[in-house]
């Protein structure tokens, strides 16, 4: 009887710990870390099959957690940004030529820049959108056939055709076909004339059952 009751009390002392660490890993699943705070290490970081949900890094779905400017890093400015109208409907003309003058930018992207405003083609906040959301996946998308889905405009496709070398067509595809699309394609052809021979524009109603 003795013997039986040295035997449970080790078996009890051995396994308490192990029982308090399930109970503290089952807390943790159950209520989620302390404080909210998600701790994993470095091996996990960048998502996988085993976790799924965590931000992906260099995989084309990956997205940029920051908001700050990357084409037009001036723009990071609250008074730049409102002068030149970041945000607002209203058509990128002689305020976008006038600061391009004034600060000497004289990258591809500001060339176009130009030629869109000379015609007044895009609305601002269509413009900063498009060649923002070009520059952070430009690297991960670029392929010799690039597919604009549900495109508006288009500008964010055509950027990829007068920019991207390795893009050799771009397949704009909409239910419809904005009037703003031919004005924009004109005016970035005048900055990239081989742009206009990659475009294909497609009017087509996405969906499964029937292929493009």
């Amino acid at each position: 009887m003795a013997s039986a009751r040295r035997i449970i009390t080790l078996l009890l002392l051995f396994c308490s710990p192990l029982v308090g660490s399930w109970q503290a890993q089952f807390r943790t699943a159950v209520r989620g870390p302390p404080n909210g705070i998600l701790r994993c290490s470095s091996r996990l970081r960048g998502g996988s099959a085993r976790t799924p949900f965590l931000p992906k890094t260099n995989h084309p779905s990956a997205f940029s957690e920051s908001a700050l400017f990357s084409v037009w890093p001036e723009c990071n400015d609250p008074a730049i940004a409102a002068y030149l109208g970041v945000g607002q409907r209203s058509r990128l003309g002689e305020k976008m030529l006038d600061h391009r003058d004034r600060t000497g930018i004289r990258t591809p992207i500001a060339a176009i820049a130009r030629e869109l405003a000379l015609d007044g083609a895009v609305d601002s906040k269509e413009f900063f959108e498009a060649t923002e959301f070009y520059q952070r996946v430009r690297k991960r998308v670029r392929r010799p056939a690039v597919v604009d889905l549900a495109c508006g405009h288009g500008l964010t496709g055509v950027l990829f055709a007068a920019l991207e070398r390795t893009v050799e067509r771009v397949l704009l595809v909409d239910a419809r076909r904005p009037a703003s699309f031919d004005a924009i394609l004109s005016a970035v052809a005048r900055a990239a004339p081989w742009t206009a021979n990659k475009v294909v524009p497609r009017a087509a109603i996405c969906d499964a059952a029937r292929p493009l």
